[in-house]
């Protein structure tokens, strides 16, 4: 590799300088160069041995990895779903205690009541 001159943006003779040191002083590939053996100056885009240095490098971006699959959603078949029996309001013994013999028996069978509607409404559900 040769030594050339160049033409800086005033319009000023510099050089001889190393191919390896053009780029560093400001030549672009439009500044005018010249080298001994080439019969005029040329816009250093243009010389052959100089057109390497202004070849826009691409940095290499990595492929990122495959996205992940979502996680699938619970189907509504599938939801949790409160026991019927949580949410019956507690029962005192001394109302059960009391000589009301209805009101014993239905206090009573609320729950197995609610239970029997609960899996009523879960098969529902499924089919």
């Amino acid at each position: 590799m040769g030594k050339y001159f160049y033409l800086n943006a005033q319009n000023e003779q510099n050089g001889p300088v190393e191919v390896g040191k053009l780029k560093s002083l400001g030549v672009t590939e439009n500044t005018l160069v010249w080298s001994q053996g080439m019969p005029q100056w040329a816009p250093a885009g243009e010389v052959e041995e100089l057109k390497e240095l202004f070849v826009p490098v691409q940095e290499e971006v990595p492929t990122p990895p495959p996205t992940p699959a979502p996680k699938p959603q619970p189907s509504p078949s599938h939801a949790p779903v409160s026991h019927p029996l949580y949410l019956l309001p507690p029962v005192s013994l001394q109302f059960l205690q009391q000589e009301q013999p209805i009101a014993k028996w239905s206090i009573l069978l609320l729950p197995i009541l609610a239970l029997r509607l609960h899996h009523l409404m879960v098969s529902l559900r499924t089919t």
